[in-house]
């Protein structure tokens, strides 16, 4: 025994392999390929999302001119259904009264600036750039649109004509910045 002491003496100590050591070598980081392979993945998927930002971003703008195509449009629509069906300040023809069948509904002489339109069809023909207000004062906020009314009155409207001086229908057309037109109608009745 003593000899087999010895021989361990004058062997080096050799230590344990752990565990690990059987498994397959353990990598610790990524390659040159694999870190190029996901840059160019991860580029790839970033130019698609960026596309379709990009796209919104352009279009975005589109929703806003639009709705304020639409609240100018309204606006005078409502401004002009609000007026007098026959001009108050014209006589009517003899015997009638205003909003009778035979009242002057849209005689030839048409108010001189819109702050003095007192009836629906001094409003035909109106073609402002930009837009204006009732007291005829531009909407300097909005210089890139279009309001053009056209009164009728040849509508027809739930069996009244306007060859009755029964209705008028009105016109009022929008164009925006991007020349797309918003077109709304309403009738003015003769009541």
């Amino acid at each position: 025994m003593h000899h087999h002491i010895e021989m361990l003496r004058d062997q080096k100590l050799i230590p344990l392999r752990k565990a690990t050591d059987s498994l397959p070598h353990i990598q610790k980081g990524v390659t040159l390929v694999e870190l190029i392979m996901s840059i160019v993945i991860i580029g790839v998927a970033l130019a698609g999302i960026l596309m379709v930002i990009n796209r919104n971003v352009l279009s975005s703008a589109d929703p806003m001119t639009q709705d304020q195509e639409v609240a100018i449009a309204e606006s005078y629509l409502e401004e002009i259904l609000l007026k007098d069906f026959c001009d108050p300040s014209n006589t009517c023809i003899v015997g009638n009264a205003p909003g009778s069948a035979n009242c002057n509904v849209c005689p030839l002489v048409v108010e001189a600036s819109r702050d003095l339109f007192d009836n629906v069809c001094d409003y035909d023909g109106a073609n402002d750039l930009p837009p204006k207000r009732q007291d005829n004062t531009n909407i300097t906020s909005l210089p890139n649109y279009r309001a053009q009314v056209s009164v009728f009155t040849n509508g027809t409207l739930n069996g009244l004509t306007g060859a009755n001086c029964q209705v008028l229908r009105v016109e009022v057309t929008v164009t925006g910045p991007d020349n797309t037109a918003y077109t709304t109608t309403g009738y003015r009745t003769n009541y």
